[in-house]
């Protein structure tokens, strides 16, 4: 399973899924090259979804709680499609 939602991908194995943010190699042998820089592991897609939303929000400059919930709604919707296009 890979399943991509904007600048991270999602993947799993037999035990696990993980969660990975796409970065560009600054150095190295893969400099200039799309690289998977992984976040967690989690026994549960829920946690795996609920772990995004807590980074984006947390990375985000939003200033009050309707935009957080603008934000949450909006990482919601796009998980959605996400997983909607791998189960089709």
């Amino acid at each position: 399973m890979k399943i991509e939602i904007g600048n991270y991908v999602i993947t799993s194995d037999q035990h696990q899924f993980i969660l990975s943010e796409k970065k560009i190699a600054q150095k190295g042998k893969n400099e200039g090259q799309e690289t998977l820089a992984t976040i967690g592991y989690f026994q549960k897609l829920s946690w795996l979804i609920q772990a995004l939303i807590v980074k984006d929000v947390r990375q985000s400059d939003v200033e009050s709680l309707q935009a957080i919930e603008a934000l949450i709604k909006s990482i919601g919707n796009k998980c959605e499609s996400a997983l909607v296009k791998e189960t089709a």
